[in-house]
């Protein structure tokens, strides 16, 4: 078996690992297996086309990740926390 076909996995364990820009680091792990395992890269650039065109259905789910990490930037969590431990003290015949 050809392990160099593999060097995909690889580039996304790395890329993610370093945090880098997931789409970018997904189209160089895409095109550089694909060009390991004989495709050209105007094939390969057709077939992920043809692909995302067929399946954009599927994307729907990454349109909240933006707006999460936004979210977190700004520190929604640690609001979310000051704000249960002020409710430390509250039982459920208060809160109703």
């Amino acid at each position: 078996m050809n392990w160099f076909i593999l060097i995909g996995i690889v580039i996304i364990v790395l890329g993610f690992s370093l945090k880098l820009d997931t789409m970018a680091v997904l189209i160089v792990a895409a095109l550089s297996t694909a060009l390991v395992a004989g495709i050209n890269w105007q094939e390969a650039l057709i077939l992920l086309g043809e692909n995302f065109v067929k399946n954009r259905l599927v994307t729907i789910f990454l349109i909240p990740i933006p707006m999460i990490a936004m979210v977190e930037r700004f520190g929604l969590r640690q609001q979310a926390q000051h704000l249960i431990s002020k409710l430390k003290g509250l039982t459920a015949p208060i809160l109703l």
